[in-house]
């Protein structure tokens, strides 16, 4: 149960995360994954369910992420998965910071260090570091941010995750940036862009371009801001990332106020408030009421000013945004400044010098400088490094050419009988090359021409295979899922349509590529002449005529072949709309029905469709068919397909468990599963046969 489940849950998960096309439909999603968590018993599912809830639920719901980042903790516990246990621990102390629990996260973070160090996940442990970079940078502790970014960074880079250090690049430019540091905050901006415009997703490349429109706000370069703010919105919405377009409209603001823009500036300083209050995003909210309360001050309409201002540093103390308590209260200070009441304008002024002295203090920037003096010498040692090295290849190479000198003067007669001898290598091994070339050229034009004869017979063979719309015209509520493990296959599926009742068939021949391919003509020959040539209509009968015509055949050749087919047949009665009756009959393979989301199993006769010892007839099985029921035959391709975790067989008990899983979806969507199970379970692995599925409802 738990490896299919597995694959089914990544099969959500990755529509989740990376589509986005289908973005829009992300609660929905979040919905699946949750009822997938539900229904299922294995630890191993609901850890990864859960995992993947908490990471959606950030910025959006701090107590849903919060409760899924609980859940992830205690599963992952149970099946003694340190990873995601510890991953789990580490969106719990987000979401508790998010909460407004400060001194809690910092508590909690130091606990989840230590037990990731202990556990020693170079990759893991990365992701840690710069989340704690990012919870004391937006604190406004930048030397214990800097400290943290900075191991972040030389560990992915160590181990090569180039896209996790381009997230510890920009959460450091960040803090040039607030440092008015802008020159180096556009550098560090710039070099994380190059690398997460690279990645299918864009949530990251997205995010830089609004902190580097940030940066080109403050250089008073506008239109290059819009531009970068106005992509980055474009793919927000394009994901529905509500919390994001909250973020990216404060951004849209701030680059209208600077432009003098204030009808425009004030309209999306107020979208940005009513996303942030929707989505109860109280950090958000506290920071939209300080730019709000800035833009009151910069009207002069003071009475407005005032009551938003204190509700932006009440929050903020709230959340220990230092830095925006800090221009609240400048701004507080100013407008009482101006109102003269003098008292309340010291109070402000009192409270702003200590909030910028407890941010800005000597020992404050001077451990900023060394965490970047740090930082900078160890990309010069770096490159330092490379350039010992070539000087040393440089040096090695000069000492070479040297003794080369000194031997060609003591023995010039030995270098021309060597030189020539060169020359004659030379010579045979252009002639070699050249016959290389030539066969390779041949085997080349070869292969085409056997490729070529293939990509023929493959259309000769779907050519024999019949329609879909053929087939649905007949069975509307059908799927066939067809996978050749080659360009051609000795699996094939069969249809053929009666006065009262539809046949149809999914065969496995012996071998599966060219071989089975050839098989297979012949079988389907056999199984068309059983039915159109002497109308046969039963299907244990049509087995018994099939196999005659098939052995008849295969015995013209003066060896002894064995090759056949294993198949499952029905003969689907549709000329009665109270009663459906189903005849049956299998040549090893087959037949389950789901009815009232149980599955029933009926076992084939132990014999193929060919040659083989002591043959007997073929039984036709008659089934009474309910409203509703699920008819299912298939080949063995599917259940002996290796991959997983672990390499193994997929098996047929996994995909009965499969088929119980999704019976309530419609045909098409089950479909849709089957294949993208298959695929995820295969992996990088190699398909190992042809692949044959066919599912009705009555």
């Amino acid at each position: 149960m738990s490896k299919f489940c597995i694959r089914i849950v990544l099969l959500l998960l990755i529509l989740f995360f990376y589509s986005e096309r289908i973005c829009s439909q992300n609660y929905q999603l979040a919905d699946s994954i949750l009822r997938v968590a539900e229904q299922s018993n294995s630890d191993s599912i609901k850890m990864m369910c859960y995992s993947r809830l908490s990471e959606f639920y950030r910025g959006i719901n701090a107590e849903k992420q919060l409760f899924y980042s609980n859940k992830t903790i205690f599963h992952a516990n149970q099946i003694n998965n340190m990873h995601f246990a510890i991953f789990g621990k580490l969106k719990r102390v987000v979401s508790i910071f998010d909460m407004g629990e400060t001194d809690n996260a910092f508590k909690e973070m130091e606990k989840v260090i230590k037990e990731a160090e202990a556990y020693n996940d170079s990759s893991l442990l990365a992701s840690i570091y710069n989340q704690c970079g990012v919870l004391h940078r937006q604190t406004s502790n930048f030397s214990e941010a800097m400290k943290y970014l900075t191991k972040a960074i030389k560990i992915a880079e160590e181990i090569g995750r180039e896209y996790d250090a381009a997230g510890s690049y920009n959460n450091i430019a960040i803090i040039y940036n607030s440092q008015g540091d802008t020159s180096k905050a556009l550098e560090y901006f710039k070099y994380a862009i190059e690398i997460y415009k690279k990645d299918v997703n864009k949530t990251n490349y997205a995010k830089l371009l609004v902190n580097t429109a940030i940066i080109y706000t403050h250089k008073k370069e506008y239109n290059k801001a819009l531009e970068m703010t106005n992509e980055a919105m474009e793919i927000w919405v394009k994901m529905d990332k509500k919390a994001a377009i909250g973020e990216t409209y404060s951004c849209l603001a701030d680059i209208y106020d600077a432009m003098g823009d204030d009808k425009n500036a004030f309209k999306y300083l107020n979208k940005s408030l009513e996303i942030r209050t929707a989505l109860n995003n109280r950090r958000g909210i506290a920071e939209s009421y300080g730019r709000l309360g800035n833009f009151y001050f910069k009207q002069k309409q003071f009475q407005l000013a005032i009551p938003i201002l204190e509700k932006a540093i009440s929050m903020a103390k709230e959340f220990s945004l230092l830095e925006l308590e800090k221009e609240s209260h400048n701004l507080l200070y100013k407008i009482y400044k101006e109102t003269k009441d003098y008292q309340s304008a010291l109070q402000s002024l009192n409270n702003y010098l200590i909030i910028k002295d407890s941010l800005f203090n000597t020992e404050n920037l001077k451990t900023i400088e060394l965490l970047k003096n740090k930082l900078d010498k160890e990309k010069n040692e770096r490159e330092l490094e490379l350039t010992n090295i070539k000087l040393k290849n440089s040096e090695l190479e000069l000492n070479k050419q040297k003794q080369k000198f000194i031997f060609s003067i003591g023995a010039s007669a030995l270098l021309i009988c060597i030189v020539l001898l060169i020359i004659a290598q030379q010579i045979k091994s252009k002639r070699i090359n050249k016959i290389l070339n030539d066969k390779n050229r041949l085997i080349e034009e070869k292969n085409k021409s056997i490729t070529d004869s293939i990509n023929y017979a493959k259309r000769i063979q779907s050519a024999i295979l019949p329609s879909l719309k053929s087939v649905e015209l007949v069975l509307p509520e059908c799927f066939i899922l067809y996978k050749p493990k080659d360009i051609v296959a000795g699996d094939f599926y069969w249809f053929e349509k009666n006065e009262n009742s539809v046949l149809y068939a999914a065969a496995d021949c012996t071998g599966h590529g060219v071989p089975g391919a050839m098989v297979s003509v012949v079988c389907n020959n056999a199984l068309n002449r059983s039915v159109r040539e002497f109308n046969i209509t039963e299907p244990g009968k049509i087995l018994d005529k099939t196999r005659e015509l098939v052995v008849q055949e295969f015995s013209k050749s003066d060896e002894d072949v064995k090759d056949g087919m294993d198949i499952s047949i029905c003969n689907l009665d549709v000329s009665s709309k109270n009663q459906i009756t189903l005849k049956w009959a299998g040549a090893n393979n087959p037949l389950w029905i789901i009815r009232n989301n149980k599955l029933i199993e009926y076992k084939p006769d132990k014999q193929p469709i060919g040659k083989t010892e002591n043959p007997s007839p073929f039984i036709t099985q008659l089934i009474p068919l309910s409203k509703n029921d699920i008819i299912y035959i298939f080949t063995d391709g599917y259940a002996d397909q290796f991959g997983g975790e672990n390499g193994k067989k997929f098996k047929a008990a996994q995909l009965k468990e499969l088929l119980l899983s999704i019976n309530h979806k419609t045909l098409k969507e089950q479909e849709s599963v089957i294949n993208t199970v298959f695929e995820t379970w295969k992996g990088k692995n190699e398909q190992v046969d042809d692949v044959c599925i066919i599912g009705v409802k009555v």
